[in-house]
């Protein structure tokens, strides 16, 4: 048994020596299995080993005792099976995004739909559920980006049921999304993006604070990449990221979630960045620094146990860093991305090389971008890297 906390279906929790049962932070239980093919689970209120296993065979027995209200193929089913469809078939690649998948059906959309037949759920029941989900909006207890993405997953399976299953009509049609306008995901107080000339006294204290974090985070700002971008660049090896000679960066793979590698990025695009002399500096700072299994690793940043690191291993560093240099706000890693942008614009970097150094780009661009216009983009780096204080070596 592992004393190792693990984040999962929303909660922080540990194992026990139960099968079924997990361990919350806040002291309750976590009870989880599976009946008649589909999971169940809750966090309960047990304080004790046997009050854990009185609650999870109290759960199972609940939904044993469940009617089936249908003898056509229940949502829970038809749901579960897609998923795992979904997966096998590469559709869902992205730890991440299978554990959105997992959590979303568990947690709200079989508890609400799951003994329905597919066919029954109709656009008035999908309204009505969405009213129940607006009412915890209001409260302030939900972001409506939340709930849009547990609507997505919704839609998502209705319409492929569609076609699956032969139904008689979409009843996703004209389901609107929850509306977001009075949410702001960033203000003028909490922009999560530092102003060009902020740059510089952030990565001078995150060197002297966090001097292993440096390089990825200068690599952030310049090239605007996303965390899981970062994480999976190799420096070396058959198949390195990193052209040492040529001065070239491959952007090719994500890791979202644990040691898990997609090979390809979040937006599917593949592409090279060229790289200015300043940034290469930075970066050969930074191997020079590296030590026992992270030396051995092939990985540009690994961890210290030589894989990748964690989603959260920049979060702790960048709120320490944000207070050290008297942010109002608390900078994220995802923070990064958007600070970029301020950057190019500062630098003169058109909208199109932007767009192609970051990896928001429409294919055609990507195409433009990939080899032979590595050239002006590593100038258009070199110009951005100027605004992120004294160059190294």
């Amino acid at each position: 048994m592992s004393d190792k906390w693990i984040k999962r279906w929303g909660y922080e929790m540990k194992r026990t020596r139960d099968p079924g049962i997990m361990r919350l932070r806040d002291g309750r239980a976590f009870v989880f299995g599976k009946v008649r093919g589909i999971l169940r689970m809750k966090a309960v209120d047990a304080p004790t080993r046997r009050d854990a296993q009185a609650a999870r065979q109290a759960m199972l027995d609940a939904a044993r005792a469940e009617p089936l209200m249908s003898t056509r193929q229940l949502f829970a089913e038809y749901a579960t099976s897609l998923f795992e469809r979904k997966v096998e078939q590469r559709d869902i690649k992205s730890a991440k995004t299978r554990e959105r998948w997992a959590s979303t059906l568990t947690l709200h959309l079989i508890p609400r739909f799951g003994t329905m037949a597919v066919e029954d759920v109709t656009k008035l029941e999908i309204e009505a559920w969405k009213t129940k989900v607006s009412k915890r909006i209001t409260k302030g207890e939900l972001a409506p980006t939340t709930a849009n993405g547990w609507l997505s997953i919704l839609l998502n399976i209705m319409r492929t049921a569609v076609d699956d299953l032969h139904l008689e009509r979409d009843p996703t049609l004209r389901v609107h999304q929850f509306n977001t306008e009075e949410h702001a995901t960033y203000t003028p107080e909490n922009p999560n993006s530092l102003r060009p000339e902020q740059c510089p006294a952030f990565l001078a204290a995150m060197e002297r604070l966090y001097p292993q974090h440096y390089a990825m985070t200068y690599l952030g700002f310049v090239l605007g990449l996303r965390p899981s971008t970062l994480r999976p660049l190799r420096r070396r090896g058959p198949d390195a990221d990193l052209s040492w000679s040529e001065k070239t960066l491959h952007i090719r793979r994500s890791n979202a979630l644990g040691q898990e590698v997609m090979r390809t990025t979040k937006t599917g695009i593949n592409y090279a960045v060229g790289l200015p002399d300043a940034v290469m500096r930075v970066l050969h700072w930074h191997v020079n620094r590296l030590t026992r299994k992270r030396l051995e690793s092939d990985l540009l940043f690994p961890a210290l146990h030589g894989g990748f690191m964690s989603r959260s291993a920049l979060d702790k560093p960048f709120a320490r860093v944000s207070r050290e240099v008297g942010l109002r706000f608390v900078l994220t890693p995802r923070g990064m991305r958007r600070t970029f942008q301020d950057l190019c614009k500062a630098a003169g970097v058109s909208k199109e090389t932007r767009k192609a150094i970051c990896g928001h780009a429409t294919d055609a661009m990507a195409d433009l971008y990939a080899t032979e216009r590595t050239d002006e983009m590593r100038e258009a780096v070199g110009r951005v890297s100027l605004a992120l204080g004294p160059e190294k070596g």
